[in-house]
Formats: structure tokens, C-alpha cells, sequence
């Protein structure tokens, strides 16, 4: 029996010390899988069984929307958030040196009490225009919770803000929220919302674990107080990005911040987003990325080389195993390949499904490959976005 094994498994260095790899590569992928994206689906399905906090109805918030030239986005989405089923809330809008006719849209909507709207100084360049237009409606707000929406968001209904508050107690600080990309039918715009989807089971995942380092700048909440505590956006004044994931370094903690993954929380970002709008997403958080917690670098940099060894270990073992016969080997690593996407596929279509996205049960394992490249071909041919990062003055 033993001979016959031997005879099956021929040792061969350039086999065996591969799949040894290949094992250990395996098992940390399916362990971040688990234990990290896969929290989502069961922390939204306990939500689903639980109310929200009473507390909620004695938490005034301020919605702010930053705006540059979104008239047609404000014109159809502010009704949704001024008819919020919430009783003590304001919207205020910050018109960021627009164009259009932003200005206009904003006026047909001064009579309603709960609204009101300001604008960012022409001709400031020592911050950036997101940044800027963040703290303008931070110190308009009169509530202490602010929660920050992007003219594109639309809110799954008129319970949002409740949603989103039902997190909020006295030791809460910081809400994370879910956003997703309105997709169309066509692959490359699939692959966008595959892209946010995964992003999230990322940041929301880590947050669950006590390691918040990021969240959607269209579905954020946190308190004033947190805010200037840090000096708002001083630390990194000079960045043109970082709004919405060096902000979250900076203010939440593993025991102020909260997740919320009820339906009703959702937002879902118009389907008109563009593709250049994805791609200068990513080059914004190529930029901060370095400065992330050390814990949180070294768990996405875990997933990114273990991702790439993954393919490279698995695609050099195919061959080298068909080409010299080994058809014990070629089993093993058949084996360690569909375990892999099993699991990843369980994690990633049972997400999708509780985030009400659509499923991607024959599409992810082509996303899984292709995403990567995609993404490391805008940041290799982006070099010159590096000197961009940076707002003018620091440049001069």
C-alpha cells in the first residue's frame, strides 16, 4: 500500500514544496474569507432579528450632501431625504463652487424648515474642495450627529435615518453604513459594482472586527465633537483625499464605531456613475492607503499576496503536473483550487444576497481575476496622479 502511495505521489521538489505553499496559501484565504468578509452576512442577518435602538428617536442628526454641480441629482433625490420618517433632522447642502444650475435647485427648496444650504468660498486652494466643503457643513449643522449622503445617493426609503441612528447610544461615535454602485448589464459595469461590493465586505468586515479603517463617504455618520477633537482634517490638511478613510483612522475606535446592515439603511448610488468617477476612487485610496493603521496594512496586504500566490502557484502547478503526469498531485491541487472558490463564493453570493446586491455565482471567479489587473494597470499608468495628490499650495 505504502509503495503504491509512493508511486502515485512521485516527490519532486518542484511539486511538493509548490502545493506545500500552495496549502498554507489556501488556508489563509479561506481564514480571511470566514473570519473578516464573511462577518457582513452574519452580522446583517442578527440585525434583521433586532430593533433598533430607542435612542435613536432622541438623536437629532444634520444630513450633509457636498455638492459641485449635481443640480439634476439634487433635484430628484432632496425630496427622499427631507421626507424622512425621523423627528429631528435637518439637510444641509453645500454648494461647492458650481456652474449649473445647483444654485437654482437649492432655492425652490428654502421653504422647508428642515432645509438649508451654504456654499464653499470661491478660490480656496489650501484644502481640498471635498474637505473643505465636509467642514463647512460640519460647523453649519445644529445637530450633533451629522451623516454625510453624496447627491448621487439615494436612500433605500424614508426610514434611512432611522436605520442609521438605531446604532447610535452613548458610546457610539461613528456609523458605517452600506453603499453600492447602481450598476448596468454590461460586464465592465458588473464588474464596478463586484468591485464595491468586495470593498465593502473589506472595510465593513474589518470594522466588525474592531479594525474600522474606511468607509463610503455616501453613507457615514459620526458625531460633531469626534470631528474637532481630531482638528478635523488637519493631520492631513494637504491631501486632496482622505476624507473618508484617514477621517476614520483618526476617529474610530474598536469601541466607538458601529456597522449598520439593515436593509432600510442602504444607499445606492445612481446608476449614471461613471467610470472615470470609479477609477478616481481608487487612485484617491491608492493615495492614503500607506498611511493606514499597521494592523489594517498588514491584513490587506495578507489578502492582496496571498491573492496573486494563489493564481501564480496554482496556474504553475496545472502545468507542470499535466505536462510530467503527475495525476496525484494535479488532484491535490484541483482540490486546493475548488476549495478556494467554494468558500469564496459561499462568503461573496451570501453577502450579496443579505446587501441586497445581485449575485455573482458565475461571475466572481472571472471579477477575481481580472479586478486585480485592472486595478494594478490604473495604478502603474497613473504615476502622475502621485504629484496630484497633493492640494496646490504644497506643490508651489
Amino acid at each position: 500500500m505504502e509503495e503504491m502511495v509512493l508511486n502515485w505521489f512521485q516527490y519532486n521538489p518542484w511539486v511538493v514544496w509548490p502545493i506545500a505553499v500552495l496549502v498554507v496559501v489556501v488556508a489563509i484565504q479561506v481564514w480571511l474569507h470566514l473570519h473578516f468578509l464573511g462577518g457582513i452576512a452574519q452580522e446583517s442577518k442578527r440585525q434583521l432579528s433586532t430593533t433598533p435602538s430607542e435612542t435613536a428617536s432622541m438623536m437629532g442628526v444634520s444630513v450633509i450632501v457636498c455638492a459641485h454641480d449635481h443640480a439634476n441629482a439634487l433635484a430628484n433625490h432632496l425630496p427622499l431625504l427631507l421626507n424622512q420618517d425621523y423627528p429631528a433632522f435637518q439637510v444641509i447642502v453645500v454648494n461647492d463652487a458650481s456652474t449649473d444650475e445647483t444654485e437654482d435647485v437649492l432655492q425652490q427648496f428654502e421653504s422647508n424648515p428642515n432645509f438649508y444650504h451654504t456654499f464653499v468660498p470661491p478660490g480656496v486652494r489650501s484644502i481640498s474642495a471635498r474637505k473643505m466643503a465636509m467642514t463647512i457643513g460640519i460647523k453649519a449643522a445644529t445637530y450633533d450627529y451629522v451623516l454625510f449622503i453624496d447627491p448621487m445617493g439615494v436612500p433605500a426609503g424614508n426610514r434611512w435615518l432611522a436605520s442609521m441612528m438605531g446604532q447610535v447610544d452613548s458610546q457610539v461615535g461613528v456609523v458605517l453604513g452600506y453603499a453600492s454602485s447602481g450598476y448596468k448589464q454590461d460586464f465592465w459595469h458588473r464588474m464596478v459594482a463586484y468591485d464595491y461590493l468586495l470593498s465593502a465586505m473589506n472595510y465593513l468586515g474589518l470594522a466588525l472586527k474592531g479594525l474600522p479603517y474606511r468607509a463610503h463617504p455616501s453613507n457615514l455618520a459620526f458625531r460633531k465633537d469626534l470631528f474637532f477633537s481630531q482638528k478635523g482634517f488637519s493631520s492631513h490638511l494637504f491631501l486632496k483625499s482622505g476624507a473618508d478613510d484617514l477621517l476614520i483612522r483618526e476617529m474610530a475606535t474598536s469601541a466607538n464605531v458601529r456597522v449598520e446592515l439593515r436593509q432600510d439603511s442602504f444607499v445606492r448610488i445612481s446608476k449614471n456613475a461613471s467610470w472615470s468617477a470609479w477609477k478616481s476612487e481608487l487612485l484617491n485610496h491608492f493615495s492614503t492607503s500607506s498611511l493606514y493603521k499597521p494592523g489594517v496594512r498588514f491584513l490587506l496586504m495578507l489578502e492582496g499576496l496571498t491573492h496573486l500566490l494563489f493564481y501564480v502557484l496554482t496556474l504553475f502547478l496545472l502545468v507542470l503536473t499535466i505536462v510530467n503526469g503527475y495525476y496525484a498531485w494535479l488532484s491535490v491541487t484541483a482540490v486546493l483550487l475548488m476549495t478556494r472558490f467554494v468558500v469564496q463564493g459561499i462568503v461573496i453570493n451570501k453577502t450579496a444576497k443579505q446587501l441586497d446586491e445581485s449575485n455573482f455565482a458565475f461571475l466572481f471567479p472571472i471579477f477575481d481575476v481580472v479586478l486585480p489587473v485592472v486595478k494594478g494597470y490604473i495604478k502603474l499608468f497613473n504615476h502622475s496622479r502621485k504629484g496630484n495628490a497633493y492640494t496646490w499650495e504644497v506643490l508651489k
